[in-house]
């Protein structure tokens, strides 16, 4: 028995038009924010399935980048009291029914995290401690101000498991890393000092700031590819046996440079919209949603996700069910 994967669903911030290209205050006025990103493609995600948010027993977030560089509390925390997945202390009208309470988390790891938020749903779903769980992603730019040539576009994803058929869902997981590129790109939040003194001594700011250098979307390419390798070897499997690819959004170019890699018919990679070009970690859950929306994901008997991210980091699942 393994988890099969019941739907996911994504949010983007509410497009301003062209009148938004021409008054930038605007933007600010109608910024979404991560949380509000993560609250809302939790609960499409829900609807879509009539699943109600007290019948999860887990919700991981895997989210990375939040406002004002925030890094307490827990986002999973806050995600699980705005849906009303059983939140602690309070009454909840579905307690009665299902007899059990929501644990939450936090899992960072850049693009890999929805991999690894598999794998730990994977685990807890074969062990029969775990009906139903879910993962959220969400990533944006911490603000005005506070971030250096922030390269990812806001969006929120969200997808609910459950516990399969024997021989449906993932399995199988590789995680590798490749610590001679680590340095390639890098992130980190760094507290900058006011020059304008105030009231009650100096004050400040916390200010995201990237780095990435030269040959940084090569480097993941043969990364990805080495690891794929590796892994289709152990599962005894070549690239001609996998119907369908969900991969990392970042670099952008990375889908179609991995594609050109791997010798792939075009409709072998999952494609997303516009929107999720360079997302983070929401991109293996956008590419979900979109390939179930084209029917693609459905047709796919073997479906491989690959992401990468800043280590060189790389993770993989390979994920089974019958095609329609």
């Amino acid at each position: 028995m393994g988890v099969k994967i019941e739907a996911a669903a994504t949010s983007v911030p509410e497009s301003g038009g062209n009148l938004e290209l021409l008054l930038p205050l605007l933007r600010r006025h109608r910024h979404k924010g991560a949380l509000a990103l993560a609250d809302e493609a939790a609960n499409k995600c829900l609807n879509k399935t009539k699943r109600q948010a007290g019948e999860v027993g887990l919700l991981i977030n895997v989210g990375i980048y939040r406002d004002k560089n925030l890094g307490e509390p827990a986002f999973a925390s806050l995600i699980q009291e705005d849906i009303g997945a059983n939140p602690g202390g309070k009454k909840s009208a579905l307690t009665p029914t299902n007899q059990h309470g929501t644990f939450s988390f936090d899992l960072a790891n850049g693009a890999c995290g929805v991999i690894n938020a598999f794998h730990l749903l994977d685990r807890f779903t074969r062990s029969g401690i775990l009906e139903l769980g879910m993962i959220v992603a969400r990533d944006t730019d911490p603000g005005p101000g506070k971030t250096q040539n922030f390269p990812h576009p806001a969006a929120g994803g969200a997808v609910l498991l459950s516990q399969g058929k024997e021989g449906e869902g993932f399995r199988a997981f590789h995680f590798e890393n490749f610590p001679e590129f680590e340095t390639m790109q890098e992130s980190r939040v760094s507290w900058r000092a006011s020059q304008i003194p105030l009231p009650f001594g100096w004050g400040g700011k916390n200010v995201l700031q990237l780095k990435e250098e030269p040959g940084y979307i090569t480097r993941c390419v043969e990364c990805a590819e080495l690891a794929l390798n590796r892994f289709l070897k152990k599962q005894h499997l070549n690239i001609n046996d996998i119907d369908l690819i969900i991969s990392s959004q970042y670099p952008p170019e990375f889908p179609d440079i991995l594609e050109q890699h791997l010798r792939l018919p075009g409709d072998h990679v999952a494609r997303v919209s516009e929107a999720f070009m360079g997302a983070l970690s929401a991109a293996p859950i956008a590419g979900i949603e979109a390939s179930m929306r084209s029917g693609r994901f459905q047709k796919a008997q073997k479906v491989v996700f690959i992401t990468v991210s800043a280590g060189i980091s790389v993770g993989l699942a390979l994920y089974e069910q019958t095609a329609i």
